[in-house]
């Protein structure tokens, strides 16, 4: 029928496979799982190193018995971090939809109109757009009609204004999904010896899915290491980040494109805002501090957490709503903030 591929149509499958070690990220996957079987397409949001494109492979591999017809996938980001063109992406989709090389169009719409034809005729099939830049990058790439759906991830706001989509949003990890992570890779019986120390690692990794692994492998490769050690090591501040990057896994690089989408203001209140070293912000707090009146404040306070430099924090008691918003600025985003306007300041 309709919904799986034609008779001679080999399933399409470009998707890497999730982590192994993949953890916690119940609530978001269920909602995402959710979104997907009622027809929504769903994007992934939250700050660099949450571990968006790792839940978005997971999705796409639990969804795959809802679409028959195969998956695709395509890294928005090349290696470079510039974004890919639309173009090039839908030609890399065309091919591995069955398409000889020299039948594909040139042009961007002939691109996608041959691409949504033979998305409604194969069925239902899953397309995932990991590091999407914008909106605007998206929407040549998005299905259209017929039962194939999207999974997209990036921090950009824009990507909340695509059609028919359910926005998931993730922030750190819970405690015991961050101690979870770091024993399934450092291993669960060195970690038990000494909780108290696993706690502190996670919580100088603050919680972050990236900065987590990165302080895990460095332990699985220092078996000799007590996990005490590592956590005393990340305790310096102005040793953090170094801490954070083993080979190609670097917390401070996934960091910048955030801090490099900011106009020179933007970028100068947030070094304004770190010095400070409060961990929550209000309105209020960044009114006093950048000498803005409040409303201002808050449009700024606003705009960093649409780079997803800062996140909303949950009210004081989990019940009511505050009644002024309260911001939470991670320590890792304080130290990159500090580390780029230091490296500013010497190339100058």
């Amino acid at each position: 029928g309709a919904d799986a591929a034609r008779a001679g149509d080999p399933v399409a499958d470009t998707t890497p496979a999730a982590p192994g070690d993949f953890t916690g990220r119940a609530a978001e996957l269920a909602e995402a799982l959710a979104a997907l079987r009622a027809g929504q397409d769903v994007v992934l949001t939250g700050a660099p190193g949450t571990g968006k494109s790792a839940l978005a492979l997971r999705t796409a591999e639990l969804a795959r018995p809802h679409f028959p017809a195969g998956r695709l996938y395509a890294d928005l980001r090349a290696p470079d971090g510039t974004p890919r063109p639309p173009r090039l992406v839908l030609g890399w989709f065309l091919l591995a939809l069955g398409t000889a090389p020299h039948l594909v169009p040139d042009g961007l719409d002939e691109r996608a109109q041959l691409y949504r034809t033979l998305l409604a005729r194969r069925g239902r099939l899953l397309v995932v757009l990991d590091n999407a830049a914008d909106d605007a990058q998206v929407r040549p790439l998005l299905p259209g009609a017929g039962g194939s759906r999207t999974v997209v991830t990036g921090i950009r706001p824009g990507l909340a204004t695509l059609p028919g989509t359910r926005l998931v949003r993730l922030g750190a990890m819970t405690p015991a999904e961050a101690a979870t992570l770091l024993a399934r890779i450092a291993g669960a019986d060195r970690l038990a010896a000494d909780p108290v120390s696993v706690a502190r690692v996670a919580e100088y990794c603050d919680r972050l899915p990236l900065a987590l692994r990165i302080a895990a492998a460095r332990l699985a490769d220092r078996p000799h290491w007590p996990v005490a050690r590592l956590a005393d090591r990340l305790a310096a501040e102005d040793r953090r980040l170094a801490e954070l990057r083993l080979g190609s896994l670097d917390l401070a690089a996934a960091l910048r494109p955030a801090l490099d989408t900011l106009d020179g203001p933007t970028a100068a209140a947030l070094d304004e805002l770190t010095a400070t070293g409060l961990r929550v912000l209000t309105p209020a707090d960044a009114a006093a501090v950048l000498r803005l009146p409040h409303t201002e404040a808050e449009d700024l306070l606003d705009r960093l957490t649409d780079a997803r430099l800062l996140e909303p924090a949950r009210p004081t008691d989990g019940t009511a709503p505050d009644p002024e918003p309260r911001y939470r600025l991670s320590s890792l985003v304080r130290l990159s903030a500090r580390t780029r306007t230091r490296t500013h300041a010497l190339a100058r």
